[in-house]
């Protein structure tokens, strides 16, 4: 049997955590990556250059530099802000909450490439021929798959 000397509830609690911090991460992620394909897809303004920067930036960068820079950066960042202000202020970021957003913005990064290359997987007649070729297996498609569906099966896991 496993000895773990009364250790197991702290290893325990350690799953907790990590499983939560992996669920807010995750949802932050599709939603930002969403966000992310949108912008580079998109034909007006700038946000193309922009998400292209930001994509190309935070992989770029390893992820535990990123999350240093969040927990520890940020707040010395405010604070000497605050200061030159004349406040006096100290800032705390809750490791549970500068974890997930770190990581939920570095996986985003990830995320808005697989969504974009898994919609631009896509032919453009499911995407704009309508429901009529929807109907029609073309292109390795099944009937009555939509583009969504297309999407995906492309960017899914298999």
């Amino acid at each position: 049997m496993l000895d773990l000397k009364g250790y197991g509830w702290m290893l325990w609690d350690g799953v907790q955590i990590t499983l939560a911090v992996a669920v807010c991460a995750m949802a932050l992620a599709l939603a930002l990556g969403l966000v992310g394909t949108t912008g580079k897809l998109a034909h007006f303004f700038n946000e193309p250059a922009t998400t292209e920067i930001y994509t190309t930036v935070i992989r770029g960068v390893p992820e535990l530099l990123l999350i240093l820079i969040v927990y520890y950066g940020a707040p010395t960042l405010i604070q000497d802000t605050a200061e030159k202000f004349g406040y006096d202020i100290i800032i705390d970021i809750n490791p549970f909450i500068a974890g997930s957003i770190t990581i939920g913005f570095i996986y985003s990064a990830f995320a808005t490439e697989v969504f974009r290359g898994a919609y631009l997987a896509v032919p453009p007649g499911p995407a704009r021929g309508g429901p009529r070729h929807w109907d029609e297996p073309a292109a390795g498609r099944p009937a009555g798959a939509a583009a969504p569906d297309v999407a995906l099966r492309v960017a899914g896991p298999g």
